[in-house]
């Protein structure tokens, strides 16, 4: 048992050698921090709503946009100029401190300690997220954040929900003002696990080294960023769309208040009702978040992810316009909350994703930071004059947040055509700038050279091997002769659908009826398509099909045929996958040179391109092209934005068929023992080879009779036997081979 916990953590974590105590430390950092926030937010609402009604409320927020500028440039200067270790240490006593300077201000009559209480929680909220990135920033590289911080992530997660229960708990046995004093015992608890955190950091959170050349005005960053802003379309419409989000939410906020109000009139009810509705708010971000979120975005991508809040939130909004009641304000409260923190933020994250990364590090913290700012202080401003200047009621607000959602969905809409547009333009552009490549001419000769290493795996051939290589050339032979010329096409049809005909015979069949082309040609490659078995005569027919499509645009290719065939394929390159695993536990170390290895790299290549030929015949072929030769490079991140592109291009139903293959760290290398290769389980294993050996993709079935032979495995070689009997010569003569590696 306490291996499968171990397996699973270590899934989850994607934990490696000596990195467990410094990723549960770091998770316990996060956790104990969130935690603390949570504790006084519900505490600073409660109290700005108990003394001033709603009124007051916006001007906290304008307090706090004010004041949030300040504070981050602030420490960061700070962090320019002295040790991480001290800077952390001295905003955690700082929170601290004024945490105990709040609760003692909160003891007398002052009648803007909740507005001053308010305004300097937001302000927190946003010092607790830095201090976790300076921290984590010296604790990580990179590529370690990508494995570990979603699981890191997931303690903030549950942070919000300890400390939401914890107010909830604490306002009825504590009294709402203590809450601060909790919140900061917690602050106390969390200084000694960073510090003890320091010691897994390399140089001890050492002062950022600085250039001589000074650094120039936040003002002059700002128009910079401005007029960066003004010349991109694309830049432009993200930063909208931020500023629009933050007014609904604010407007959304404020329309909820008077019925927290009404149904808590009591200080302590009313935090720790707070304290239950926050809670809740942060298990409906992890719910969407580790079990939405992922699920949207690959199967149906980001165009429709960043619909999924506005369009919840009108009907939430004309809902409570039309019927003004608790339960349907904290609904509607409850799903913009849950969503912002989850699928929403994570969507709005992917946006910055074809920007240029020296862009992307300037625009993406000022957009976050700047616009998110001026969208709050709009909402506050606005707030300000309805419901204190001119005394309306707060549901007047959800009038205006009607036509922002109207905005926010066009602006949502707008965003897929540009999101799509930049990836293209940003691919075509690191496209041109690399050798061209074409589609490949076919993997025949690499087919033969691999084989005959697998069948010869201490570099000497058997004497049946010998005769089975010469039978192999023959069944890859692929040159049309006269006579294929020469044949009518109802010759052509009968040769290309009659399984007893020479595969040359065949194959010639196919290249004669490519060059003749037209309509009637493509319907019969096609119909013989959906038919074959065989995966050789497969792919011969695709990549004449694809050779028809790019020469005359107006053929027609029914959409219902050609997504079952993808299904086909995608099958294909799964049960490649498990192979290649079965493979690697029978025979122990392998390297990547390892000939079976590279033959069952090359096949899943061959299934996989075929996949990206059958987009061509549905979608543009141009564009699937440029799709697939991006997904060939070295770099994660361009393959990443290739995936993007293609979720632009493709219907979610064909996205739901190929998403399977479609992983930027293991695209075309999943038979190499990559961390989240399918799994199989020992009493499969042998079933798995068994009916591989007679699988209809004989390339696939060749390779694994060959490793059968190769590992001497005894309890397959009854399938050798019956296979030394299949109607096909390679496949015979392929297990004769064999036999004779097995008794050498």
């Amino acid at each position: 048992m306490h291996r499968t916990i171990r397996a699973l953590s270590n899934r989850l974590t994607h934990l490696r050698a000596g990195e467990g105590p410094k990723v549960w430390w770091t998770f316990l950092y996060f956790f104990l921090l969130i935690t603390a926030y949570y504790v006084i937010k519900p505490v600073s609402r409660s109290l700005i709503l108990g003394e001033s009604g709603v009124r007051l409320m916006p001007y906290g927020d304008l307090l706090s946009v004010v004041l949030v500028g300040p504070v981050v440039s602030l420490f960061a200067g700070l962090v320019d100029r002295l040790e991480k270790r001290r800077v952390v240490s001295l905003a955690l006593w700082m929170a601290i401190a004024g945490l105990a300077a709040f609760w003692q201000l909160l003891q007398g009559p002052f009648r803007w300690g909740p507005v001053a209480l308010y305004a300097w929680v937001s302000v927190l909220s946003v010092l607790v997220v830095t201090l976790f990135w300076l921290v984590a920033n010296d604790l990580y590289h990179p590529r370690q954040g990508k494995r570990l911080f979603g699981f890191i992530g997931a303690g903030g997660i549950l942070g919000g929900i300890a400390g939401s229960a914890l107010a909830a708990a604490g306002a009825k046995a504590i009294g709402t003002p203590a809450l601060l004093l909790l919140s900061a015992a917690i602050l106390v608890a969390c200084w000694l696990v960073v510090e003890r955190l320091w010691r897994y950091a390399p140089g001890m959170g050492r002062v950022e080294s600085r250039t001589d050349r000074p650094r120039e005005p936040w003002l002059v960053q700002a128009r910079a960023i401005t007029q960066l802003l003004r010349r991109s379309r694309y830049l432009l419409l993200v930063a909208a769309l931020v500023a629009i989000a933050k007014i609904v939410s604010t407007f959304v906020s404020y329309q909820f208040n008077p019925f927290i109000i009404e149904m808590f009139p009591d200080q302590d009810t009313k935090t720790a009702f707070l304290g239950v509705f926050f809670g809740w708010m942060n298990c409906g971000a992890f719910i969407i978040q580790f079990f939405c979120t992922s699920w949207v975005l690959r199967r149906l991508g980001p165009r429709w992810a960043l619909l999924a809040l506005p369009a919840g939130l009108i009907f939430g909004v004309t809902g409570l316009l039309a019927l003004p009641v608790f339960w349907m304000a904290s609904t509607t409260e409850w799903y913009d909350g849950s969503m912002n923190y989850s699928l929403q933020q994570t969507t709005k994250d992917m946006l910055y994703l074809p920007i240029d990364r020296t862009v992307r590090r300037t625009v993406k913290p000022f957009i976050e930071v700047e616009v998110f700012r001026f969208g709050k202080g709009i909402a506050a401003l606005l707030g300000v004059l309805a419901l204190d200047w001119w005394r309306l009621e707060p549901r007047v607000l959800g009038y205006l947040s009607v036509p922002l959602l109207a905005i926010w969905v066009a602006l949502a809409l707008q965003l897929r055509r540009e999101h799509a547009n930049t990836i293209r333009e940003l691919l075509q552009t690191r496209a041109t700038s690399r050798a061209s490549r074409r589609w490949a001419a076919g993997f025949s000769q690499q087919k033969l050279q691999l084989i005959r290493q697998v069948f010869s795996p201490n570099g000497v051939l058997t004497q049946g091997g010998e005769r089975f290589l010469d039978t192999a050339a023959e069944y890859e032979q692929r040159a049309a002769s006269a006579e294929d010329d020469a044949a009518s096409a109802a010759d052509l049809k009968a040769w290309l659908s009659d399984p007893h005909q020479p595969m040359a015979k065949r194959r010639g069949a196919v290249t004669a009826l490519v060059r003749r082309g037209g309509q009637d040609a493509a319907d019969a490659l096609l119909g013989a398509l959906m038919v074959e078995e065989d995966a050789a005569l497969r792919y011969e027919l695709i990549r004449g099909l694809t050779k028809l499509r790019v020469r005359n645009r107006r053929l027609e290719f029914p959409q219902r045929l050609i997504r079952r065939q993808m299904a086909k394929e995608v099958q294909t390159c799964q049960h490649i996958a498990r192979v290649a695993v079965v493979y690697r536990t029978s025979a122990g170390a392998v390297g990547k040179t390892d000939g079976v290895l590279q033959m069952l790299s090359l096949l899943m290549e061959e299934a996989v391109e075929q996949v990206f030929r059958l987009l061509g015949m549905i979608y543009r072929p141009e564009e699937i092209y440029l799709v697939y030769n991006q997904l060939r490079e070295p770099d994660a991140d361009v393959r990443a934005d290739a995936i993007e592109l293609l979720d632009h291009l493709v219907a979610p139903s064909v996205r739901w068929l190929i998403f399977p293959i479609l992983d930027e760290n293991q695209f075309l290398e999943r038979v190499t023992g990559q961390p989240d290769e399918p799994v199989v389980e020992p009493e499969d294993r042998a079933l798995l080879l068994a009916q591989s050996v007679w699988d209809h993709h004989r390339w696939l079935s060749l390779t694994v009779i060959g490793l059968v032979g190769q590992l001497r495995l005894k309890t397959l070689l009854p399938e050798l036997e019956r296979a030394s009997t299949h109607p096909l010569p390679v496949i015979r003569l392929a297990a004769e081979a064999a036999h004779q590696m097995a008794a050498r």
